[in-house]
């Protein structure tokens, strides 16, 4: 899946440009924000790691004037390259699953894919000791938006994580079908990276029978 793969490069290396035309240096890309009053303008928005944009972007408007702005000042905004379109969404009710001092918070989040268990990707920061030194570590982690309630998709509890959501969504979709897929999971046949592709085989479980 493309998106999963566009993901992986965010933990290794900051956004690539979509165009050369971008204005004043390469730190720009084009993109779009999306305003809490309906209104869509095009933009420039300026190069950074995913954890940075999560918090704020910088952007340019048509006129090359510079601005920030904050998640709570939109409803999201999306990067455009040639064959793809990042969307991150406005949010502010991740509490229960990201361990972050900010919690209360709004974040621009990854949306990877919709549908009826919309995908999301966060990544977090947290202090931990390196001998006797302290340094902040990266914790990305996957997200499943069910029921207005988050299911969180993480690299250490991994497998975990999908039994929670099995049980989620028991007496909802075939269980056998879950049953078999989940299997795979404890198996080890997909990793935390192949989270985007076991959520859409999720997806195409048929409803339970009555």
């Amino acid at each position: 899946m493309k998106s999963s793969i566009l993901i992986l490069v965010f933990l290794i290396v900051p956004f690539v440009l979509f165009s050369a035309s971008s204005p004043k240096d390469v730190k720009f890309s084009k993109g779009k924000i999306f305003f809490q009053n309906g209104d869509t303008v095009n933009v420039y928005i300026k190069v950074a790691k995913l954890y940075d944009l999560q918090s704020g972007i910088q952007y340019l408007d048509t006129a090359g004037n510079e601005h920030s702005l904050l998640p709570s000042k939109a409803k999201g905004f999306c990067l455009l390259y040639k064959n793809e379109t990042l969307y991150f969404e406005s949010r502010k009710d991740l509490k229960m699953v990201l361990f972050s001092s900010k919690k209360s918070k709004s974040s621009f989040v990854n949306k990877v894919s919709g549908g009826n268990m919309p995908l999301y990707y966060f990544v977090e920061k947290k202090l931990v000791m390196d001998g006797i030194d302290q340094v902040s570590v990266e914790f990305p982690q996957y997200m499943i938006l069910l029921d207005q309630q988050w299911i969180s998709i993480s690299v250490k509890y991994f497998v975990n994580d999908f039994r929670k959501l099995v049980s989620s969504l028991k007496g909802e979709y075939n269980a056998e079908q879950m049953k078999a897929l989940l299997n795979e999971i404890i198996d080890g046949k997909y990793k935390f990276e192949d989270t985007p592709v076991v959520v859409e085989k999720f997806r195409k479980i048929p409803v339970a029978e009555n």
